[in-house]
């Protein structure tokens, strides 16, 4: 049967119409779902979005995100990274996999991401917050084993700065957001603090030099994980 040029044109503009469509599939809705944990009611979507939209690199991201197993986890991202440099979340796959190595101890790829991501995607958001987390773990020799720098450490003296990330009566509801930083490779602490005869449990994020580094990492916190978070200074 014969086809005139014109209607070939047609098809392949139609069908490259569907391809652009596949590869942008909004996944915002979901990811707000996700930082409010509540990722068991949009399970079974997400399930579906990945029979349909197999190729497309925000759903393999979505996908990587809500992947509990570490390995799995890294070669989704890497799978962005490597064949979907220039999409929407390939600075935010390359961010995910530091958080992974500095999670698990392995300096040497950590930095080596880092790097990738600040010569690939210098306008990324991101550069500044994983190189904050970089620079606050202690890696000791034993690469399985990392140390975060706490208040008892003597490298407490150099910090002036943290951020109150959320205060809550309920612990549980202080130990959710906690569970959800670390998750990202975030450290957090929770402290008890009484304000008018009220127990309040704030989960504090980061120790910061300068103001102005802790209201750098406090505009991507909050926009990350949806808070009102704030910068205070420690009180000695």
């Amino acid at each position: 049967m014969f086809i005139s040029r014109t209607k070939i044109y047609f098809y392949f503009f139609i069908i490259s119409t569907i391809y652009i469509q596949a590869q942008n599939y909004d996944i915002v809705p979901y990811l707000i779902q996700i930082e409010k944990g509540k990722l068991d009611s949009i399970k079974q979507d997400i399930e579906n979005l990945k029979l349909k939209y197999s190729n497309d690199p925000n759903i393999i991201f979505l996908d990587a995100v809500t992947t509990d197993n570490t390995q799995e986890a890294y070669g989704k991202f890497k799978l962005i990274i490597d064949k979907y440099p220039s999409s929407k979340y390939a600075d935010a796959s390359v961010y995910r996999l530091i958080n992974l190595f500095i999670i698990e101890g392995e300096k040497d790829s950590a930095e080596k991401y880092l790097n990738v991501l600040k010569s690939k995607y210098a306008e990324s958001p991101y550069i500044r917050l994983a190189q904050i987390q970089f620079d606050s773990i202690s890696f000791s020799e034993n690469k399985t084993e990392l140390e975060v720098v706490n208040s008892n450490q003597t490298k407490k003296d150099n910090y002036k700065y943290s951020i109150q990330a959320g205060a809550f009566i309920k612990k549980e509801n202080a130990l959710s957001l906690k569970s959800q930083l670390e998750k990202s490779g975030i450290y957090s602490e929770i402290k008890e603090k009484n304000v008018a005869g009220t127990i309040f449990n704030v989960v504090y994020v980061g120790k910061f030099e300068t103001k102005e580094d802790a209201e750098s990492f406090l505009i991507i916190l909050n926009s990350q994980f949806n808070l009102e978070g704030r910068v205070i200074e420690f009180v000695r």
